[in-house]
Formats: structure tokens, C-alpha cells, sequence
């Protein structure tokens, strides 16, 4: 193993490791609601999303249009093979 490969070794799970608690703080605002420095950017995307498709995002989703989003959006196409 040359000195090159074992540093990037060291690089990419050095950086997997700083980086953990810094991106679970992210997830953990992202999953409870709170506002985070993306907000401001995707936010209105996100509304503009919503209003194309006509989701209430206040609205829960219930098992049948679960299960439609999931035959719809969940179907694998796989080529052929010759």
C-alpha cells in the first residue's frame, strides 16, 4: 500500500468522524422543525413545490395515498438485456 492510499484512508474517515456531530446537529433542527441556515434559500422552493402539486403540508397523508405515492413513485424500470 503506497503512503498516498493509506492518506486518503486516514482523510476520509477523519472527515466522516468530524463531521458527524456537526451534521446530526443539522438533521436533529431538520427532523424537529426548527429553522436552519437553509432555510431561507429552500423554503420557498419548498412552497412553490407544494403549491404546484397541491400538498397541505399541514395534512396528514393516510394509507391509501401513501400506498398510491409508493406504487406510483416506486416502480423500477430495468432494461432488457439482449
Amino acid at each position: 500500500m503506497k503512503s498516498t492510499d493509506l492518506l486518503q484512508i486516514i482523510l476520509f474517515f477523519g472527515l466522516g468522524i468530524a463531521l458527524t456531530p456537526v451534521l446530526g446537529r443539522f438533521m436533529a433542527r431538520v427532523f424537529k422543525g426548527e429553522k436552519t441556515f437553509l432555510h431561507p434559500l429552500l423554503y420557498p422552493i419548498e412552497k412553490l413545490v407544494y403549491r404546484l402539486t397541491g400538498i397541505d403540508p399541514n395534512e396528514e397523508m393516510s394509507w391509501l395515498k401513501y400506498l398510491w405515492a409508493v406504487v406510483i413513485t416506486g416502480t423500477s424500470v430495468t432494461p432488457t438485456s439482449r
